[in-house]
């Protein structure tokens, strides 16, 4: 078996705005604006969440080697969703790579178990979601080659910004994500800007993603805005920042997927998030709404669609996914 260190740059890996190689680097944001949001985000845009290794391979056998910082689970989320990569080939989730891990040294080990057939198949391999990457290696037969993947079929990314639901801190495993799911489903390259409990709309992270070259923006941090007034206060000026420097982008703006009848703050926050829809709607501009409020259906069975009453699990995340991916797609198809 030859392998295939991810240092040498061989190996095609998306959703990442700062690789430095040799320093072990992989993160979210750039080292120009990683530390001028606030503490938590410089932490978390260190966690590779949505980030995947994309390439084409005829080997009959796939390990992959790699080592994380913590290698630990968090309050809501498993060991295996913190620091498992999840491997899929040709859009299917391997869960075989999956039952075959184990620890050794430091490292965790995957091993194909002789399930490929040594035709060649798309492989991605989904990055840890809540846990740093140190290192990482691709093991594959001697005789076996390793070609660039096919492309997207939207190859600009769509930017997604929000809370802990954006980066999908209740989802099972990397690749569940509702941001994961919405863009196996529309088919387009992306980056996730999801920070737990730490996207609250500065405009330091509002001027950095109006920077960017995107195809579609979604503007979700509903959740992390601490109240009502900072809500109210940052929302459309973070959209306002976005769209000066681009007049043109299709803006998607979400609200948050848990509402309770009992907690009448959650309707004044979709008030404050549709005003800024509808003044700019008015002004003819690209935007477009989504109702975070439609994704689960009506109660009781709105309340299995959490872990917490709060945080999406893989039904959750799934149900976003299927009422999300049909807007952006048709943004795509149309330019619009």
């Amino acid at each position: 078996m030859k392998t295939i260190d991810i240092k040498e740059g061989k190996l095609e890996l998306r959703g990442l705005n700062h690789i430095d190689y040799e320093k072990g680097e992989y993160y979210r944001l750039s080292l120009d604006v990683i530390d001028k949001v606030n503490e938590n985000v410089t932490e978390l845009a260190k966690e590779p969440t949505g980030a995947r290794i994309r390439f084409k391979t005829n080997t009959k056998n796939l390990y992959v080697r790699y080592k994380v910082q913590d290698g630990k689970g968090s309050d809501l989320l498993s060991f295996m969703a913190c620091s498992f990569i999840s491997v899929y080939i040709d859009d299917k989730f391997n869960g075989i790579m999956a039952h075959h891990c184990l620890k050794n040294e430091g490292y965790i080990e995957y091993n194909s178990d002789t399930f490929l057939d040594g035709e060649f198949h798309e492989i991605v391999i989904y990055l840890p979601m809540h846990d740093r990457l140190l290192e990482l290696m691709v093991g594959i037969d001697d005789n076996a080659q390793v070609l660039k993947a096919r492309p997207y079929k939207y190859e600009d990314r769509v930017i997604f910004y929000g809370s802990s639901i954006t980066q999908g801190i209740a989802a099972s495993r990397t690749g569940l994500t509702y941001v994961d799911q919405v863009c196996k489903k529309v088919d387009c390259d992306y980056l996730n800007l999801g920070f737990s409990g730490s996207a609250k709309g500065e405009e330091s992270i509002a001027e950095y993603i109006a920077n960017q070259k995107m195809s579609v923006f979604v503007l979700d941090y509903d959740h992390n805005a601490p109240g009502i007034t900072h809500l109210r206060n940052t929302h459309s000026r973070f959209y306002e920042i976005v769209r000066k420097k681009n007049p043109d982008l299709p803006i998607v703006i979400l609200s948050k997927p848990n509402y309770l009848n009992i907690n009448n703050i959650d309707f004044e926050r979709r008030e404050i998030i549709k005003k800024t829809y509808q003044d700019a709607k008015q002004k003819g501009e690209n935007v477009y709404f989504i109702d975070g409020e439609t994704y689960f259906g009506k109660e009781p069975e709105r309340y299995e669609y959490t872990v917490d009453g709060g945080h999406p699990n893989d039904l959750g995340n799934k149900a976003m996914a299927d009422v999300i991916a049909p807007v952006i797609k048709k943004i795509l198809e149309n330019g619009r």
